[in-house]
């Protein structure tokens, strides 16, 4: 595994094809769990530099933890895949790869070791870090292969890293056990997340959408489940969640910010009021000190559709907002997440138009950013449809 297209491409040609790059600014989970399809063995080769060092320590425990077998290769400093593969004959550099490539426990200590083979604190600092990855591998017996090696290498007992070992177990099952607890508490509702890169983006319909749910139905259930299909066998009430929960949550697990700054306060204020186990209703904003927002509360409260009569005779079941609202609060996020999307992807594409070929590097980021988003973009599509028009 490369970084960038380029080194995948001369590493292609050089007569290594079993070749992938991650095209990003980090190793991600779901890119080694395509990788597992084809293999359990990985070989990392990045830059030599600081930065190429970082890059291979990072992507170490998220291969590890999907229980592949990783081996890490670390070029000359200023070197690249590209650069070197293109210095070598191809035999010199599947040589160079043979004879550098260090399991993770041999790259760590030998990275590590000299800085902290004379300060007992640095040292006991790396051994934790050795045994937090040897942690989450999943393979009982590979993690009693790693613990032995790093005994010999880092010449300390087993039973010494057994226990640090099982301290980071206990741990583990201890928040593992609080994140199942807290989860259980909630029916957590479906959800599309929008990459954190993308900045502050103005979207004042679909801003304008999510405050309208959180006026009018923000103190009302919301559920996972069609009320009219569900039991009481099936169904635990104490488990839903409210609207303005839903939103907040949405919106902060997204690190999303409204431009409007009436839309913005008021969703602050609904945020702090859940941050204090406190439901706010409509009142509090059609009585507000604000004269803005005191207006936009009367505005958006206010309903001007009235169904007739005729449509209410013979038992019949009229979509009106207060029957609806669960479904449409739903789509109205992922609108708002689809219109910040689309305008980030147009963002990254005027930046594409104004780089000049020299600019490889950011090209390549804004490209692997901006198919994040196609991908973001084609999951929220889907699950929009029909756009909601108040």
């Amino acid at each position: 595994m490369v970084e960038g297209y380029t080194d995948m491409i001369s590493m292609f040609q050089t007569g290594i094809e079993n070749v992938v790059a991650s095209s990003g600014t980090a190793l991600t989970s779901a890119q080694v769990r395509l990788v597992k399809r084809f293999t359990t063995n990985l070989t990392i080769l990045y830059d030599g530099d600081p930065a190429g060092i970082k890059a291979s320590l990072r992507g170490i425990d998220l291969v590890l933890e999907e229980g592949l077998n990783v081996k890490i290769v670390l070029l000359p400093e200023g070197e690249d895949p590209d650069s070197y593969s293109k210095k070598l004959s191809s035999q010199e550099f599947v040589e160079y790869i043979e004879q550098n490539e260090r399991d993770f426990i041999r790259f760590k200590t030998e990275l590590l070791i000299s800085e902290a083979e004379k300060d007992p604190i640095k040292k006991a600092t790396l051994i934790t870090d050795i045994v937090r990855s040897i942690a989450i591998i999943p393979d009982n017996i590979v993690q009693s292969v790693y613990v032995r090696e790093s005994s010999e290498i880092l010449n300390i007992a087993e039973q010494v890293l057994y226990n640090e070992l099982n301290k980071i177990r206990q741990k583990k099952l201890e928040h593992a056990n609080k994140s199942a607890s807290y989860s259980s508490n909630y029916n957590q509702p479906k959800s599309v997340p929008v990459p954190a890169f993308v900045n502050e983006i103005f979207s004042e319909r679909e801003e304008k959408s999510i405050i309208y749910f959180l006026l009018n139905f923000g103190h009302q259930k919301y559920s996972l489940y069609d009320d009219d299909a569900e039991t009481v066998e099936e169904h635990d009430a104490s488990r839903d969640i409210s609207v303005a929960q839903y939103i907040v949550g949405e919106i902060q697990n997204d690190d999303l910010n409204f431009s409007n700054l009436i839309y913005k306060q008021i969703f602050e204020q609904y945020e702090t009021s859940l941050n204090n186990n406190i439901l706010m209703d409509e009142k509090s904003f059609i009585n507000h000190t604000n004269n803005e927002i005191r207006s936009l509360a009367a505005n958006l409260l206010s309903s001007n559709y009235q169904p007739s009569e005729i449509w209410n005779k013979g038992g019949r079941k009229i979509d009106t907002p207060e029957l609806t609202y669960k479904k449409d609060v739903t789509k109205a996020m992922f609108s708002y997440k689809l219109k910040v999307v689309q305008m980030a992807i147009k963002n990254i594409e005027n930046e594409i138009k104004i780089l000049s070929p020299e600019d490889a590097g950011k090209l390549e980021e804004l490209f692997t950013k901006k198919m994040m988003l196609d991908q973001v973009k084609m999951q929220l599509a889907k699950e929009v449809g029909d756009r909601i028009i108040f």
